[in-house]
């Protein structure tokens, strides 16, 4: 089945990325709803939406993953031990550890560095955004906490990535995944313009598809509930709706 999907032009996760999502499903981390978020997630769209999406913005040097702390206590399992399943892929993978504690990791990374990183919803005051949250059901990484990250991955969609045999994984709902990447855009340094500019193009190319497949309703819904989460959100949007071309612009109010 994966294999005449991709003959039907359906994208697959590029080889390296695809490698680590693998591990990351065979230590169990998706049976226990983690959430794969950012470009690794985004082949997954073509599917889910019914559309063809341009291949070129599909490579990636990272993969995210992301959980809510309430889900973590409530699965009452635990994953395999997530180094070992990434040192399989390749055996440089080494934990990233935390400033303020230097035992816990957040992260890994390898030696061409390419990087795993596990978050969850910071819910807490702001002066314990920096401390680590403690997700008993992986074994090894703890979350890093980001405010906000309860909108991302609300609703996660249960979904296959075409590599190897086929991959069972939870990603963004696919309009959240739009707000997502213009928020990221609109909050790159300088230095950044090329992942910028590949966010733009995944939001603008996942904006179009709710459009040619008639489901705008369900994109506005979710550009509102983001617009209402303060200022700073909605600066962000608008911003980057500001530099994505007329057409695709013009589909949101």
């Amino acid at each position: 089945m994966v294999t005449l999907l991709k003959r039907a032009g359906f994208p697959s996760i590029d080889a390296y990325a695809g490698d680590v999502v693998a591990a990351l499903a065979e230590a169990g981390l998706f049976r226990l709803r983690t959430v794969l978020v950012g470009t690794a997630a985004y082949p997954a769209y073509a599917a889910i939406l019914g559309v063809r999406l341009p291949s070129a913005n599909m490579t990636t040097q990272d993969v995210d993953v992301a959980q809510f702390h309430g889900i973590a206590l409530a699965v009452e399992d635990v994953s395999a031990p997530v180094g070992i399943a990434l040192a399989r892929v390749d055996k440089s993978f080494r934990p990233v550890p935390s400033l303020k504690n230097p035992v816990a990791c957040f992260a890994y990374i390898d030696a061409r560095g390419f990087r795993v990183e596990f978050l969850t919803p910071h819910q807490g005051s702001d002066d314990r955004a920096a401390e680590l949250t403690h997700l008993p059901d992986l074994d090894g990484p703890m979350g890093q906490p980001l405010r906000f990250l309860d909108f991302l991955i609300y609703q996660e969609v249960a979904t296959t990535l075409l590599h190897g045999p086929g991959l069972r994984v939870n990603v963004l709902a696919p309009e959240r995944f739009a707000v997502h990447k213009l928020i990221v855009a609109a909050r790159r340094s300088s230095s950044g313009r090329l992942k910028a500019s590949k966010d733009l193009a995944q939001a603008a190319a996942l904006i179009e598809a709710h459009q040619v497949t008639r489901q705008m309703e369900t994109l506005v819904d979710a550009f509102d509930e983001a617009r209402a989460r303060g200022p700073a959100w909605r600066e962000a949007i608008d911003r980057s709706l500001g530099r994505l071309p007329p057409p695709i612009r013009s589909l949101l109010p």
